[in-house]
């Protein structure tokens, strides 16, 4: 049965059985850019005085590497946290990532030769840049790229070291078309591209072990290129997080979930987008059919008041909570469970660092709304947290697991484990209280929106959306337990709530 747990009840008593929504025109693969995403972003990147110079805001931090990302879902910018952070604890690199949206790009021409930019790019439905590159690939693609100081020359990159990694889905015609368009064009202005430009496959179900096979030979060639020597990697923390025993997680100024300051003060306002979602209620849920494999929900979300509208063909993204076992069981292996609502600060070590989500907060508040705990493990990530087991039996047992791919397959892949439950079983239920919590917030994604396609027509019910989704519960070959969609089974703990029925 889907699981609610105690602050979901509060929210939705709150909220008449709420749940966070935006709308975005579109489909899941191609959604156009949010017209007002662009302008929230930079309005507060003004506000702040935020530099658009790349090579100035290196020069301030010390940074030799920037890590360039375009991401639609989440991954991207995942794997380009990655690169950054072991760059630094490998290779000893200054590492930043940066977001493409937030930076210019004519003065690429003046990039040192003794730095290094990376870029991580997903290519988005038919071909497309990820809304965050849409401005960065208009530039570079254009047949009259100007640059600041040498737009004359027939190599104005002739500086500009990178390292390129790409991801698409080979079911779509355009395979990975953005790492081969934006590194062709690269290499037409001279820059130097080091090592092989990567290519991760989602559609074969291979973009993990196809970014690990690439990073390899890519880190032995930017090492010979750079001068760098490699060195035993010790975990550098991206972010300081800090407990506040003396605040209670009552307080006014503590974030329990709420994605912005003004839903923490009661008063959002739009225009509602990406940066600051709608909180909806709904009006009216209902099982089409359910059996004891699945069910199918029909749910109706007012959006009277909101100014938002819709048109056929539109969707709807809903954040989910994770869910209250899963938020238990991952406090629990990290032996935090008597600390769950004790409130935390959270902090980047350095300028270039950004927090995923607000704070001051709580331990459980970050667990359940922020990160996806409920995702399939990397092997990357099994390796980084060997150094922190309870033994030196289960370290050894880890190391083995990350280093060897068939293995991890094995023993992780193929029986579908989520973190909690794979530490779980490493350790036979042995807490794993060394592990550092910001390990996790740099590691885990940062939870996104899922989208649904609207069911409803605004011609005859412009203040509601409708919306129709099987729950995903499937039990999978090897896996111990019941692998559950994270978004639908929350729509069925909202429905059940509703309702008053048991879940």
């Amino acid at each position: 049965m889907a699981q609610l747990d105690t602050l979901d009840i509060i929210v939705l008593v709150a909220l008449l059985v709420g749940t966070v929504a935006y709308f975005t025109k579109g489909t899941y693969w191609a959604v156009q850019k949010d017209p007002y995403a662009s302008a929230f972003a930079n309005g507060s990147a003004a506000k702040a005085g935020k530099s658009r110079n790349i090579l100035e805001k290196m020069d301030e931090t010390g940074k030799n590497c920037v890590v360039f990302y375009g991401s639609q879902t989440g991954t991207a910018e995942d794997y380009a946290s990655r690169l950054a952070k072991e760059g630094s604890s490998r290779f000893g690199l200054k590492t930043m990532t940066a977001d493409l949206e937030e930076y210019d790009y004519e003065n690429l021409d003046q990039f040192p030769e003794d730095k290094v930019a990376m870029f991580v790019l997903a290519t988005y439905g038919e071909g497309e840049p990820t809304d965050n590159a849409v401005e960065f690939y208009e530039f570079i693609s254009s047949d009259d790229v100007s640059f600041s100081e040498k737009s004359s020359d027939e190599s104005p990159l002739g500086t500009l070291q990178y390292v390129a990694f790409g991801l698409g889905n080979n079911t779509y015609e355009h395979y990975n078309s953005m790492v081969r368009n934006v590194t062709k064009f690269f290499d037409k202005l001279g820059a130097k591209r080091i090592g092989t430009a990567g290519e991760g496959d989602d559609g074969a179900g291979t973009m993990e072990e196809d970014f690990l096979a690439w990073k390899e030979p890519m880190w032995s060639a930017l090492a010979s290129a750079m001068s760098l020597e490699e060195r035993e990697a010790v975990y550098e923390p991206v972010f300081e997080v800090t407990e506040k025993p003396d605040m209670d997680p009552e307080d006014d100024t503590v974030y329990l979930g709420e994605p912005n300051k003004n839903h923490l003060e009661g008063h959002s306002k739009g225009p509602y987008n990406a940066h600051n979602p709608y909180i909806a209620p709904i009006s009216e849920s209902r099982e089409l059919f359910n059996d004891k494999t699945r069910n199918c929900l029909h749910m109706e979300i007012d959006i009277s008041g909101s100014n938002l509208s819709y048109q056929t063909g539109d969707h709807v993204a809903v954040w989910p909570t994770n869910a209250g076992k899963e938020v238990d069981r991952f406090l629990d292996i990290l032996n935090l469970t008597s600390k769950r609502n004790m409130v935390v600060g959270v902090k980047g070590m350095d300028a270039t660092a950004k927090v995923p989500f607000p704070s001051p907060t709580t331990y459980d508040a970050v667990v359940r709304y922020h990160m996806e705990i409920c995702a399939p493990v990397s092997r990357q990530f099994v390796s980084q947290l060997a150094q922190f087991s309870p033994t030196d039996s289960i370290k050894a047992e880890m190391v083995k697991i990350g280093n060897d791919k068939d293995l991890f397959s094995e023993k992780v892949a193929e029986k579908n484990y989520n973190i909690a439950q794979f530490l779980d079983y490493m350790s036979n239920g042995a807490k794993w209280d060394k592990i550092p919590f910001s390990i996790f917030i740099e590691s885990l994604h940062k939870i996104q929106p899922r989208y649904y396609s609207i069911s409803s027509s605004s011609v005859v019910q412009k203040n509601k959306i409708s919306i129709t989704a099987v729950v995903e519960s499937v039990e999978k070959p090897g896996a111990p337990h019941v692998v559950k969609g994270v978004t639908t089974n929350y729509l069925l703990a909202l429905k059940q709530k509703q309702h008053g029925e048991p879940n």
